[in-house]
Parts: C-alpha cells; structure tokens; sequence
C-alpha cells in the first residue's frame, strides 16, 4: 500500500517536473522569436520617433538619434528623395533636407544581401540583411514620411540571438537549481503533511477498536488541526455514549426483571379483580337467596341484617367499579384538565372536615394548615388526590397516631403532603403501589373497604397534569404529596 506523503510527494514533483520541462521547451522554442519581436516593435517605435524630429533643430536631432542608439542599440540612416544620405550612425553628422548643411563623413552605403523582407500595409517593410564585410546579420526597418525622407533603422540579429541563447541558458540552470530545492523541499512537506493524516488513521483504528484512550495533539489551527478537534472531540462523545449504553443495559436488565415481577402482579391483578368481585357476587347471590327461601322470615331483624348485607355488598361493588371507571377516564385524558386558581387552604380544611368520622373511627387525630396558598389547578382533582391521600393514610394510621395535610412553598411549586404516624412503604413495595389493585399487606381486609386504586387513580391524576408526584418514609411514618404550580398572584 502506497504511503499518503509518497502519493503527494509523486503527484507534486510530477507537476513541478511538467512546469519545468514545459518552461526548458518553451524557452528553446520561443526565446529568440519574442527577442526578435520587441526588437521589431522598438525599431517601428523609434522610427515613428525619428518621423517626429524637426531634422533642422540640428543639435535636438543629434541628441535624440545618440540617446536612441545608446538605449534601444540601433544604428540609424535617412535619405531624402534622391538617395543622399542626411544622417547617419558611422558620421554623426547631420544635415537640411534640402542637402544644405554640413557634409557626411566616411558614410558609405553598407554593402549587403537581402536575406528576406516583410512587406507592411503602410509601405513600409522589414528585412533581414547580411553584411558582405563583416558577415553580420541585422534586421532593419525602412520606413518614410510625406516628406520624401526614407528612414532606416537597424539592429544587429546575431547579437539578439547570443543574448537570447544566454538567457535561455541562464535560465535553465535555475530551472534546475530551482528544481531540485523544490523537489527536496516537496519531500520535507509531503512527511510533515501527511504526519497528522497518519496519526489520525491510527487513532481512528483504536477508535474502531473501541480503544478512546489515546489523543491527538493538534499543532494548527487550519482545518487539519480542526479536524484533529473533531476526532478527540468524537472519541471522547463515543466513550460517553458507550459508557452510557453500558449503564442503560444494565439498567435494561434490570427492567427486564421488573417487567418480568410486574407480569406476576398483572397475574396477580387479575386474581384480585376476580376476588374482588367474586366475593361479594357470592355474598349477594346467597343472601338472596335465603331472603327468597323465606330463611327467618318471621325474623324482622334477620330479614332487615340480609338486606343489610346485600346493600353494604352492593354499595361495595358499586364504589369499586366506580374508582375502575374514573381510573379509566383519567388515564384516557377525558375529561380534560379545568385550571383555574384557587385558594388551596379552604379545599384542605373542607376534605379534612368531610373525612373526619372516617379519622374518628380509627381513632385518629388529624391535623392540617389553614395558611392561604394560591394554585393553578383542576379543584376537583385536586380534591380528589387529597381524598385518596387521606383514605390511604386512614388505613394505614395506627390508633391514636396522626395524620397531618400541609401546603409547602417550593420556590418553583406547592408540594400538597399528608403525612399519617405508623406503618411505613417497604423498599420492596415502593416502585409498585401506585399499580392498580396492588395491595402491600396482601391481606385484602375488606372490613376497610380498599381494593388499591386510589393511588392508581393519583397517579394517573398527576401525569394527566405533568405534575411531580411520590411518596418518602419517615422515622415514624410515610408521607405521600403531590407538587402543584403556584399562581402568578401567588408567586409575586
């Protein structure tokens, strides 16, 4: 498997080598043609300059001619109409147009062969000529003006060929110079950038390992270090998650147990409802029948203590089927909550009062405040967790204990607790007596008249308003509540 750093290291000397390699052919190829055209473009430009002159202003003519020659390296002629030269490079001497002046010193005609010529739309041309003398090639431009005048300028081609071939040369070499420091220099990066991918692969690999432990060390603020970040900052939600997932398996399991316990109990639940309204069918089918026996019928009492029982049996089933029908409006959501605030104090007293002979015949003292505390609640299901509580701790109360019911502000809520002296919820019982029919004695004593869904119906209550609920023990007895949303009133 080919290494990151040796495939970025390939592909950039590739393109350094192809940048090279192009600049080497272009340089051979092209070099002397474009010397040679900014040769011909200076001698048009410059010849259009010499057009310019006012060749009788004698001593600005001179100054401009040795100024062109001395920058642009030309050699320069003009001839009027019939061929006599007025200027010339190798006299330095100038003269009218006229032919008046001063004359031309050792200024013969250069004896040349036309090697080639280019004829412009203008009329004028250039034309490549070699020297019979010296051998020497120049390229010239001739050109004229309106007035006759026909200028020649020259420039030397075999020394635009030697400058172009050194420069051509010199320029290899720091092509290669240049080339090599880069391919070393692509090396040394391609290592230091591929580095941090590498340290990533692998920690990625550990990763899939389900190994977090080790850590990247960003050394940039770019997007590689960025993404160095991202990995540590995934590795260690991975841990996290994982960790988590460990903890709710376990936790898994252990609703997989208490599913499997809570399965018992629907078992059981439905031996209760059976029991439940077994018995008391039983109790009614036999009474009526003695009363339709006529068993002691001339007993008025005996007749007055089956109807009695067939009533208080009666009375029984009726209370039963009617918690399991305000059970089931109350988990189905119907009816719908009615807040309204409210005054919770006076509600505490009225049910306390309400429920006293109940407290009496336990022999029970009961205890509440009448501290005004402002909710916003349903009243009446409020009313009816408070009466629930209350049936729940009267049955619970040992004689002479205490039931007590108080109203607690909590900053964010009213926690509503009644508290009874006594017996108190096993650990073992706690996560199951808000279940329906779920009785913690087990005794099912139907002197008391309970079939556990009081604390069904209080639990349904208190999710259909997203409303706290719970239960705690005491050290001498048990407190049920309830938290309520206190009013804006009552919160100001």
């Amino acid at each position: 498997m080919k290494k990151i750093w040796f495939r970025l290291f390939l592909q950039v000397s590739v393109v350094i080598l192809a940048f090279a390699a192009a600049l080497t052919l272009c340089n051979n190829v092209f070099m002397v043609r474009y010397y040679i055209y900014r040769e011909k473009s200076m001698l048009k430009s410059s010849a259009g300059a010499l057009k310019a002159l006012d060749l009788t202003d004698r001593e600005n003519a001179l100054s401009v001619h040795e100024n062109m020659e001395k920058n642009n390296g030309l050699s320069s002629d003009i001839y009027s109409q019939n061929g006599m030269p007025i200027y010339t490079t190798r006299g330095f001497t100038i003269r009218a147009p006229d032919g008046s002046g001063f004359a031309i010193q050792g200024a013969p005609r250069l004896q040349t062969d036309l090697l080639d010529e280019e004829q412009l739309a203008d009329g004028s041309y250039f034309h490549t000529l070699r020297d019979r003398l010296t051998n020497a090639t120049y390229i010239g431009f001739v050109t004229g003006n309106g007035d006759g005048l026909t200028f020649e300028l020259r420039v030397q081609k075999d020394m635009i060929e030697k400058n172009a071939a050194m420069a051509n040369q010199f320029i290899l070499i720091i092509t290669f110079a240049v080339l090599a420091a880069s391919l070393v220099y692509c090396y040394i990066f391609a290592k230091k950038f591929a580095r941090p991918i590498t340290e990533m692969n692998r920690i990625t690999r550990d990763m899939a390992n389900l190994d977090f432990n080790k850590k990247l060390l960003p050394q940039t603020d770019d997007e590689i270090g960025q993404l160095m970040y991202s990995i540590n900052h995934l590795s260690d939600k991975l841990d996290r998650t994982l960790a988590e997932l460990s903890e709710k398996n376990e936790r898994l399991q252990g609703e997989i147990e208490r599913e499997r316990a809570l399965d018992e109990m629907r078992r059981g639940f439905v031996a209760n409802v059976s029991h439940e309204l077994k018995t008391p069918i039983s109790v009614i089918k036999g009474y009526a029948e003695g009363l339709r026996l006529n068993i002691n019928e001339d007993d008025e009492t005996g007749r007055e203590r089956y109807c009695d029982v067939i009533l208080d049996e009666s009375e029984r089933m009726t209370r039963m089927v009617g918690d399991i029908l305000e059970l089931s409006k109350v988990e189905s959501g119907q009816p719908s909550l009615n807040e309204t605030e409210f005054d919770l104090a006076p509600l505490i007293g009225e049910t306390v009062t309400r429920m006293a002979p109940l407290f009496e015949q336990k022999q029970a003292h009961a205890e509440f405040a009448d501290t005004p505390v402002l909710v916003l609640a349903d009243r009446a299901r409020v009313g009816q967790v408070l009466v629930n509580y209350l049936e729940n701790a009267a049955s619970h109360v040992e004689p002479g204990g205490l039931i007590k019911v108080s109203a607690d502000d909590l900053g964010d809520n009213i926690r509503l607790s009644v508290y009874n002296s006594g017996s108190r919820v096993s650990e073992e019982d706690m996560p199951y007596i808000w279940q329906s029919f779920y009785r913690a004695d087990k005794s099912h004593n139907r002197a008391e008249k309970r079939y556990g869904l009081g604390l069904s119906i209080v639990r349904a209550t208190a999710e259909l308003g997203g409303q706290e609920y719970g239960v705690y023990n005491t050290d001498d007895g048990v407190v049920f509540y309830i938290d309520l949303e206190p009013s804006s009133d009552f919160a100001k």
